[in-house]
């Protein structure tokens, strides 16, 4: 655009020298367009401004992170004249448009409609605005451009993603082999040492065979209830002290991680109960797919304002923990402690570390804690959870 504003300055410029030394009516009528121009070209790009139209539809407002959902956006002309240059720019920061190009330039005719029809992507969990932002209306000599903001842009809520875990891998593998798909029924058992006499509908692979075969008659291993170790979860919902994407980000990330562990745990009939701090202490336990479906209902909307630091969440909090897992964006010294605290008495502590980057007092103590025998998971803003959980 700049070079098209330097020919008309050039031209100007000409003119103006050129009507100052010869004069005459050509001379003139060349000079009066090159300031008329500019002037028309101005009329004609606010007359666009205000005439112009643009139509956007999505199918729902609710959609899940990640989830393609059918997007149209139409540019109408419903004039008498041709608008020579409109560009659509969407919001790109935390949705996108797929397959839609920002670059691209619309000229329409008298009374011409363009409709488009794709897919809206939303990146990150939470409330904000998708779809067309601004237009950028551009007059026919290209020397000016006007931004033509929407008055009514959409606004979508994004609910959070779900990972499907076939495995728990932030856990040892003998804690995880203990929670395999086949223990979600509550009622399930495993063989114990005793033995009572066969009962018709018995299972032939509870037979025990060298006994049976002492005493000549069939005897069956009793069956006893399968203990679960329950599981406790901490969410650290302290405000991050983080630039705006990467706190976007972050957040994002705990959240999924969150819901994901859970799912995990729900799926294999696991107990777990969920800590966090939202307008007071809040404690959710998980038993069930209705368990499961409040807490995801919850966490959708969760904000970061936590006011209590998240070791006096786990100190007042403290019973004979089998597994604790906490998810949390800062390292603070009495967190720490308090995890070595809980070692001590036998927890099994699994610390998830969100964070952007890692300076060397953070370096050291993850190394502590590590030798301490405390799983610390470090998780950047690049890292992908599936890897990690």
């Amino acid at each position: 655009m700049k070079i098209y504003r330097y020919i008309l300055l050039a031209f100007l410029i000409i003119t103006t020298i050129f009507v100052s030394n010869h004069g005459g009516n050509v001379s003139y009528a060349l000079f009066y367009l090159a300031i008329i121009l500019p002037i028309i070209a101005f009329i004609y790009t606010l007359y666009v401004y205000q005439s112009f139209r643009i139509y956007q539809s999505i199918d729902r407002k609710t959609i899940v992170k990640g989830e393609l959902v059918p997007y149209r956006y139409a540019v109408s002309n419903e004039q008498f004249l041709t608008y020579r240059s409109i560009q659509v720019k969407f919001f790109d920061n935390k949705s996108q448009v797929v397959g839609a190009n920002a670059t691209t330039e619309y000229t329409l005719l008298p009374g011409e409609r363009i409709e488009k029809v794709t897919n809206l992507r939303c990146n990150y969990r939470g409330e904000y605005e998708v779809g067309v932002n601004f237009v950028v209306i551009t007059d026919f000599l290209r020397i000016l451009a006007i931004t033509y903001p929407l008055q009514s842009k959409y606004k979508v809520t994004v609910l959070p993603r779900v990972l499907s875990l076939s495995r728990l891998r932030i856990l040892p593998i003998e804690q995880d082999s203990k929670r395999t798909v086949t223990n979600r029924n509550s009622k399930e058992v495993e063989m114990d040492t005793e033995l009572r006499n066969y009962a018709y509908g018995d299972s032939l692979r509870r037979v025990h065979w060298k006994a049976s075969a002492k005493q000549q008659s069939l005897l069956t291993r009793k069956m006893t209830q399968n203990p679960r170790q329950e599981m406790n979860l901490y969410l650290d919902l302290y405000k991050l002290n983080e630039k705006e994407m990467d706190k976007i980000i972050i957040e994002d990330k705990m959240i999924e991680a969150e819901l994901s562990i859970v799912k995990y745990s729900q799926k294999n009939g696991i107990p777990m109960n969920v800590y966090f701090e939202q307008d007071g202490l809040n404690k959710i336990r998980i038993q069930s797919p209705t368990d499961f479906e409040k807490l995801y209902k919850e966490s959708a909307t969760l904000k970061f304002n936590q006011k209590v630091p998240i070791h006096e969440l786990l100190a007042n909090n403290i019973l004979n923990m089998e597994v604790c897992i906490m998810l949390v964006h800062r390292l603070e010294d009495a967190l720490c402690i308090q995890l070595q605290s809980l070692m001590k008495k036998g927890t099994e502590v699994v610390l998830l570390y969100f964070t952007s980057e890692i300076d060397e007092k953070e370096k050291i103590k993850i190394e502590t804690l590590r030798s301490l025998g405390i799983c610390v998971r470090e998780i950047l803003r690049e890292d992908e959870l599936t890897d990690i959980l």
